[in-house]
């Protein structure tokens, strides 16, 4: 880790404080991207609100996960998907969505309450803990093998997650290289966690190192093309079109959710956000630093568009066929995730935003 300045991510909070961040309506560009909310969704709702009731005790606690509304998420993510594969996304989404609050730097909304903010050795040993869970239930039981004490009680969430896409998947790889993206999420969280006690900004470059496995975009990629039953033709999983779809998806996610993010990250000692590192790393300020990330976001969607439109060509004969149809099917999940991200940024109340939407959709939030 090698800090490109000496100044403090509090400097840039000082200057944040106070000023209006200006975003306009992303909505019309995914106008042709495939985005809706399941059919699915009430029901989803109840067995999501069943197992938080379950896991948490403490009322308080328990009215602000709910207020997240991770349903949303869930049924954007997989607007067409029959309920029962709804719900395997469903478990996934909240065992996630808890386990990052924790890493993070923030209480533990089911345990004992406890911050592991500044501490790197606690994340470290999450880490590692998480890595046994996981490989236990998504790669199966070596002979003699035990299940591995749960890292933090969401983890029986993971755990049933798990052993539903093993009965619904029996493709090894996928599994596999599911477990890898769940793995390099981790260790990324504990690089992001090192980088919040540094009490410095990193560049953007250094950002992106972290923030594209932080992001959890990776690894829904990966859960979206199983649970959409997606089955590329052997080989197409090198090719660099796919390769450069995934990580245009999940610059746009990490996009949409550093700019819908910031307000409620200023709340934090050390927020990580795009922004803010943005405006350090160039010298820009709030509008400026604003404008070349929306332009950004702007340039990996087209560029999405364009690659999954030779991917699409490079896999389908002239006449078209099965791979025609699984092609389109992998675009629309990566669309769809994309998408999900808009959705639930603008919708959830969980970034605290809805008061600052304006009649034109943009958005103009005062931090």
């Amino acid at each position: 880790m090698t800090p490109i300045s000496s100044i403090s991510s509090n400097s840039s909070l000082t200057e944040l404080a106070g000023q209006t961040l200006h975003i306009p309506d992303l909505v019309p560009l995914f106008a042709t991207w495939k985005q809706g909310v399941s059919p699915y969704y009430e029901q989803v709702k109840l067995f999501v609100d069943e197992r938080l009731v379950s896991l948490i005790k403490d009322e308080t606690v328990l009215r602000k996960v709910r207020k997240g509304d991770l349903a949303l998420f869930t049924s954007c993510l997989l607007p067409d998907v029959e309920y029962e594969i709804l719900e395997i996304a469903a478990l996934y989404t909240v065992w996630v969505f808890l386990w990052d609050d924790i890493v993070d730097g923030s209480e533990d909304p089911i345990s004992e309450g406890k911050s592991i903010e500044g501490e790197v050795e606690k994340a470290e040993r999450l880490r590692d803990a998480s890595y046994s869970f996981i490989r236990f239930h998504l790669l199966g039981a070596g002979e003699g093998e035990v299940e591995p004490p749960k890292p933090s009680p969401a983890c029986g969430l993971f755990a049933e997650m798990a052993r539903r896409l093993r009965l619904m998947c029996r493709e090894e790889t996928q599994i596999m290289a599911f477990c890898a993206s769940i793995e390099a999420y981790m260790e990324a969280c504990v690089v992001e966690a090192r980088w919040r006690v540094s009490r410095v900004l990193p560049s953007v470059k250094e950002f992106y190192e972290f923030r594209l496995q932080t992001s959890a975009v990776e690894m829904l990629l990966g859960l979206s093309e199983m649970l959409n039953q997606v089955r590329l033709p052997s080989g197409a999983v090198e090719l660099d079109e796919l390769k450069k779809m995934r990580t245009h998806a999940n610059k746009i996610g990490i996009i949409i959710n550093e700019l819908f993010s910031l307000k409620k990250e200023l709340k934090d000692t050390i927020p990580l956000n795009l922004v803010a590192i943005t405006m350090q790393s160039h010298n820009l300020d709030l509008e400026s630093a604003t404008r070349q990330i929306i332009n950004s976001f702007y340039s990996h969607a087209h560029d999405f568009d364009r690659s999954a439109s030779t991917l699409r060509s490079r896999v389908t004969p002239p006449v078209g066929n099965d791979n025609t149809k699984q092609a389109d099917r992998l675009i629309g999940a990566y669309q769809a995730l994309v998408t999900c991200v808009l959705t639930f940024s603008v919708e959830s109340p969980r970034y605290g935003i809805q008061c600052d939407r304006q009649e034109d959709q943009s958005f103009r939030i005062t931090l």
